[in-house]
């Protein structure tokens, strides 16, 4: 059975949290993307169940070749619900989840405040480099 606790630490260790750059517009994203196999097709399904989301299989290049990989994220609305039920867990990306948090309070106002958007997107990419 998969709990916010438990992918709380999901994210912590192999998952991001971020705010990408659209056009004149932000996106808050949240995903994971791990080697496929049987028991991670499983696992990610079920994740994907619990709090909804899209998963792609792609070829990925690493040091040692190119292999097969499942991406599960979620991007705007479903990645602030994400965020909010995984938040009090996270330890290593609280800071990050906070600053979309508050990226998608100002999006809820039509965008007003856009240079503040694009700091908590420069605030998250220097938060990324210390993980």
């Amino acid at each position: 059975m998969i709990n916010d606790i438990w992918f709380a630490g999901v994210i912590d260790s192999d998952g991001f949290i971020s705010i990408n750059k659209r056009k004149n517009r932000y996106i808050v994203k949240v995903g994971l993307v791990w080697k496929n196999s049987s028991l991670t097709d499983i696992i990610l399904k079920n994740i994907q169940q619990e709090y909804g989301g899209h998963l792609t299989y792609e070829k990925q290049k690493n040091n040692l070749g190119i292999s097969d990989c499942i991406r599960w994220r979620v991007e705007a609305r479903l990645a602030e619900n994400v965020i909010e039920r995984i938040l009090p867990h996270l330890i290593l990306k609280k800071q990050e989840g906070e600053l979309c948090l508050m990226s998608r309070k100002i999006m809820k106002n039509k965008g007003k405040n856009n240079h503040v958007q694009e700091k908590m997107f420069y605030e998250c990419k220097e938060l990324k480099k210390l993980h």
